[in-house]
């Protein structure tokens, strides 16, 4: 039997197909950046080579010129989003939001961008062919050239007119069409090249080129898309007149930005073409844009070679710093030294929830009691007396019910439950309504249901009671012994703290410090490990303990102390306040497996060198400590160590530092006096070196080098410029920043002359 389709099932498959079309069409045309851009044709490549020769051939014209720019922004205007159409408005009836200065030089390859931001911020950077340099306020920079950068994100090493049209918006950079002068993409964005791409000739407002089109994500995972195009003028000197930059968030247009250059001006000095005027549009979801009017003036002041070396600086401490002081060493009290609470972000927010719930239970004791008053004072709460007295079984049942909600609410606030409160309320809650039953009845003869209910609610409150004390009770016997001996404790939330109780501001005093939460911080005095009682102290809670002398003087400590007190997998930080270790002592530590931080005093007892076994240690602070390659070489070759403090430390006169083999991440030392040996020993060793409040005395016969040192900071030390230039810079030293020392900037540029691989970064805060 043959079967024929109806014409309306016919008419049904064309429409399906017709909006599968559509949406196919709709779909290429909102992600295109997914499905046109993937696949480049042979004749986009063969485009896109001879633009970049057009682009090349005018681009390197441009050897010389000098270019001032005004950029004024207007915020959230009601205009049209095209550039075209703003640029038709007289601005200047306008104030604006924001007005910028730049200048811009180029002499061969020398560079100078300056940009003054409403008088206020005040940044140069200049490149005189071997060092690059940048002032801006109290903060001068020296690295090489290829970390300046450009208002539009490229080096101002290749600074071109065809970069300057972005009016300081931060842009995907369109570098990449310029061939391999100029950089692909600035360092935050990725792609711009090989199959996302597209370029083909094309005539824009009168004016023949090519139009060229790319995608830029910003980084490498995120959802954040550029969808870029521009439009180079053949008849500009491949100036892009047009560019639009749309940012796409999750397929939706979350951003639209329109650059359009309507005024150009031609130099009498090489007869290239520049940019006058450009007016940009930033237009965002809703209607108020962003205007940019950007203008140009020609300046021939790129012909003094002198001031691309020579840049202003705003602060006089830069070149006249004022002469450094080093700080006397003052041990810190370890009472005052006690970090405190630290709590999460979300902890506010918690108790803000908690909050909430204490405020649930209050309006529910008050309605509470107005129903007490409702059915003793009302002619309806008479029959309800009367029910209640043929009824009582039911309605203490009815009691039995209320009380489940009220004990879900009361066990919601933080440590309600493992404290034993919520048992507590909810048997008060309990033995009210059972009272209430009896005085709304009339009926006070206690009979055995009623004392067996009455037992049922007492064990609940005797047993909230028991859990409260037991779980308070070692810890508050703790708190008294160390309060007994002069000690301290913090009690609350360390990170995360899941036996912390919550209360009302107003109850916490009446308490005590034992309801608070855990012990996480202490600081005990070496007389209660001595003559208290350590063994039971509930040592488990503690991350941070410190141990001090109540005189102020100094101790060790050993095998037998630390014996005392019992074992925890919960102790992170160990301070010890003018105490030092022993060889037993140290072993002894390994009873804490989770120690990551130690600090002790190597002025009564040098440091042990069996320290190498306390494999977990990760920070490390040795105080009044001797210094030689040997201890440096010892603490090297402790795998998880991260950081190294040294304090007030005394260097042993070395002739020739070892090569070591391993070296340390961080090795920060303070209050020490630091000579040209001492330097050379550190830097062998050490990855990021900082030194602070040092006296730093380099001899003139003396030239040490900082070899391993990637990162060297040095701050608020007696380090002028001698002994900077008297430091040799090694093949790894990356960065140097120097802050509040006698170095100007004279200083800096002398040693970048002599290592301008290397970046130096000179502030002053005084």
């Amino acid at each position: 039997m043959r079967t024929e389709t109806s014409p309306v099932c016919w008419s049904a498959v064309r429409v399906t197909f017709f909006f599968f079309l559509w949406g196919l069409v709709a779909f290429q045309h909102d992600f295109g950046l997914c499905v046109s851009s993937g696949t480049v044709t042979a004749e986009s490549v063969a485009s896109l080579q001879r633009c970049q020769a057009e682009v090349q051939a005018a681009a390197n014209a441009y050897q010389q010129f000098g270019l001032s720019r005004r950029v004024r922004m207007y915020s959230e205007m009601r205009v049209d989003k095209d550039p075209v159409i703003s640029a038709t408005v007289d601005w200047s009836e306008h104030a604006p939001s924001t007005t910028v200065n730049e200048l811009f030089l180029r002499h061969g390859e020398r560079f100078r961008m300056d940009r003054i931001l409403q008088n206020k911020v005040r940044s140069y950077q200049g490149f005189d062919g071997k060092v690059a340099r940048q002032r801006i306020n109290a903060l001068a920079i020296n690295q090489p050239a290829a970390g300046l950068r450009t208002g539009s994100g490229d080096t101002i090493a290749n600074l071109l007119p065809h970069c300057l049209l972005n009016v300081g918006l931060d842009l995907p950079s369109m570098g990449w069409v310029f061939g391999s002068t100029v950089p692909m993409q600035r360092s935050a964005y990725e792609g711009g090249r090989g199959s996302d791409f597209e370029c083909e000739p094309d005539s824009y407002r009168g004016s023949d080129g090519w139009r060229v089109r790319w995608l830029a994500q910003f980084g490498s995972d995120s959802h954040l898309v550029y969808r870029c195009e521009a439009f180079l003028a053949s008849k500009y000197s491949a100036l892009p007149v047009f560019q639009r930059y749309q940012l796409i968030e999750s397929g939706e247009v979350r951003e639209l930005v329109q650059i359009y250059a309507d005024q150009f001006q031609r130099s009498e000095h090489d007869g290239l073409w520049y940019p006058k005027r450009v007016i940009g549009t930033r237009a965002k979801r809703n209607d108020e844009v962003d205007v940019f009017e950007a203008t140009y003036a020609w300046n021939d002041s790129f012909a003094d070679l002198e001031q691309f070396s020579d840049l202003p600086v705003s602060e006089a401490a830069l070149k006249k710093p004022v002469k450094a002081t080093v700080a006397a060493f003052t041990p810190q009290s370890l009472l005052d030294e006690m970090p405190g609470n630290i709590l999460p972000l979300y902890y506010s927010s918690m108790e803000e929830f908690q909050r909430f719930w204490i405020w649930v239970l209050v309006y529910l004791i008050v309605m509470f009691a107005m129903l007490v008053c409702f059915i003793r004072y009302t002619g309806i709460g008479r029959w309800i007396r009367n029910c209640v007295a043929d009824h009582p079984s039911a309605f203490c049942c009815g009691g039995l019910l209320l009380a489940l909600p009220l004990a879900y609410w009361a066990s919601q606030p933080l440590g309600w439950s493992s404290h034993g409160l919520t048992l507590i309320i909810t048997g008060a809650f309990l033995l009210v309504w059972m009272g209430l039953v009896m005085f709304v009845s009339g009926q006070y003869r206690i009979t055995m249901r009623m004392s067996l209910a009455l037992s049922v609610t007492c064990a609940l409150i005797f047993s909230g009671l028991s859990v409260g004390h037991r779980r308070v009770a070692p810890r508050s016997n703790f708190i008294a012994d160390l309060q007994k001996g002069g000690g301290k404790v913090v009690t609350g939330a360390w990170l995360y703290d899941d036996d912390r109780l919550f209360l009302p501001p107003q109850l916490e005093p009446l308490v005590g410090p034992a309801w608070r939460g855990k012990t996480s911080q202490a600081v005990v005095m070496v007389n209660s490990l001595q003559h208290g009682r350590p063994e039971h102290w509930s040592l488990d809670e503690v991350r941070w303990l410190g141990i001090a002398s109540p005189t102020e003087d100094g101790f060790v400590l050993d095998a037998s102390l630390i014996n005392r007190m019992p074992s925890s997998e919960n102790l992170w930080t160990l301070k010890l306040q003018q105490g030092g270790l022993t060889d037993d002592g140290i072993e002894k530590l390994k009873r804490f497996p989770r120690l990551v931080d130690l600090s002790i005093d190597c002025e009564q007892q040098d440091m042990p060198e069996s320290i190498t076994e306390l494999k977990s240690l990760e920070r490390l602070t040795l105080t009044h400590a001797t210094v030689d390659a040997a201890l440096l070489s010892c603490l090297a070759q402790m795998e998880c160590l991260q950081v190294v403090n040294l304090i007030k430390p005394v260097f042993d006169p070395t002739d020739q530092p070892p090569a070591f083999d391993q070296y340390i991440e961080e090795l920060h030392v303070q209050f020490a006096s630091l000579d040209g040996q001492a330097f050379e020993l550190l830097g062998a060793v050490a990855e990021t070196l900082q030194v602070v409040d040092c006296k730093c005395t380099i001899g003139v016969d003396e030239a040490p080098q900082v070899s391993k040192v990637e990162q060297l900071t040095i701050g608020s030390s007696e380090f002028g410029n001698l002994d900077l230039n008297r430091i040799r810079c090694g093949e790894s030293l990356r960065w140097m920043r120097l802050r509040d020392t006698n170095v100007n900037i004279e200083g800096i540029d002398q040693y970048s002359m002599r290592y301008p691989s290397a970046s130096l970064t000179l502030e002053t805060r005084r």
